[in-house]
């Protein structure tokens, strides 16, 4: 969110998070959500990150991601004193035109260039085969 520079008043992200096992100030441990000893099933290998990684996680970031790209965000919260929402203004990616370029562009924001070939020209045909009279649906693409 950062890297993009969206605003939040916190309200979206108190709730996204705990469907995604990583309720905010709730740490089990130093080692935070992840369990240090964490085996991959069926295997030996020592895989912490994979502790709190299930469908129903993975499904709550893509759905998080896509409220955040898709659909720019989430309104204020009316039971919330001040709340503000979340929004995300991608415009300033959206005078890039050229797909090549975006993709280059959001894998150094996003990336910091590590980007696989591979992805980078697989997202370059997805926005290439993309209406071209609404730049910002490119970026959101490019972006989620």
């Amino acid at each position: 969110m950062r890297s993009l520079g969206a605003q939040s008043d916190g309200v979206l992200l108190r709730s996204v998070v705990q469907g995604m096992a990583q309720t905010i100030y709730t740490a089990p441990s130093v080692f935070n959500f992840y369990p240090p000893s964490y085996l991959l099933p069926g295997s030996q290998t020592l895989a912490p990150e994979f502790g709190i990684d299930n469908a129903a996680t993975a499904l709550a970031r893509a759905n998080f991601v896509n409220t955040l790209i898709m659909k720019g965000g989430a309104a204020a919260d009316a039971t919330v004193t001040g709340s503000t929402g979340t929004s995300i203004d991608l415009t300033s990616l959206s005078t890039t035109l050229d797909a090549n370029a975006l993709v280059n562009q959001l894998n150094q924001i996003l990336m910091h260039g590590s980007l696989s070939s591979a992805a980078g020209a697989a997202i370059v045909t997805a926005l290439n085969a993309q209406d071209t009279s609404d730049p910002l649906a490119a970026v959101r693409t490019a972006s989620y």
